[in-house]
């Protein structure tokens, strides 16, 4: 059976009720396959598809009740984005806006409400100096909208679907660090409990090393941002949390 499907490239779909998004799909890697999800589902009335991303959203209101917003900027903005990830100068300035953690301390639960001021904001960690022996872990890593706090806006976010580096997170600037074994990476040993097998760890004698992953978000709209960590070792290597 043929089902007639009206396709508008470039641009996102913004409802005037968020409540009406009631599913967001990861690693769909074409916009036939979001269109078979859509169809799939019998409340689905409108979906929007990002390739950068991968990821589908459903919504079960018509158009007539949101906006279609133009995307050609966002594209650009993302395409500085990876650059911007790839070739960011390898220094602590600016870095610590949402935490700063030096000193030792055991998993803790850190949480913090984000209101977009950019259509894919970075959730960034980086990690700074310090001997072996000061080792960071992160662990849950998580955002969610305020209103839809059961679909998560990351992929891979516990990094249980990594083995030995983060997929689906980007890592920068591992080159600043020349310690034996420095560098981010992903472990089984020591990761905070009913999370999984998996967390990241990471310590950087020499520079810094940054962990980051964007996410796909509605300028005015409250995320929540939320994550477990756990910090070995003395006080000179540190932990810096951003969103940008």
């Amino acid at each position: 059976m043929t089902v007639p499907v009206s396709v508008y490239n470039y641009a996102r779909f913004n409802p005037f009720d968020p409540s009406t998004m009631f599913a967001n799909f990861v690693s769909i890697n074409s916009e036939s396959a979001c269109l078979c999800e859509c169809y799939n589902n019998t409340l689905c009335m409108t979906a929007t598809y990002s390739a950068i991303n991968q990821t589908c959203s459903l919504y079960s209101v018509q158009l007539n009740e949101g906006q279609l917003q133009v995307q050609l900027q966002l594209q650009a903005r993302r395409h500085r984005l990876s650059q911007r990830l790839v070739t960011t100068s390898c220094t602590g300035q600016g870095v610590g806006s949402l935490l700063s953690v030096s000193g030792s301390i055991g998993w803790t639960y850190y949480s913090h409400n984000y209101t977009a001021t950019v259509l894919a904001p970075v959730l960034q960690f980086a990690v700074q100096g310090g001997p072996a022996a000061e080792t960071v872990y992160l662990d849950d890593v998580s955002v969610v909208a305020i209103s839809q706090p059961t679909i998560q806006l990351l992929n891979n976010p516990s990094f249980e679907m990594s083995t030995s580096s983060p997929i689906d997170w980007v890592m920068w600037c591992t080159s600043s660090c020349v310690g034996s074994n420095d560098g981010g990476q992903i472990t089984t040993s020591g990761c905070h409990n009913n999370s999984g097998n998996n967390c990241y760890t990471s310590h950087c004698q020499t520079g810094f090393n940054f962990l980051g992953q964007s996410f796909s978000a509605v300028v005015g709209t409250v995320y929540k941002i939320s994550f477990w960590y756990y910090k070995t070792g003395g006080g000179a290597g540190k932990l810096y949390v951003d969103i940008e």
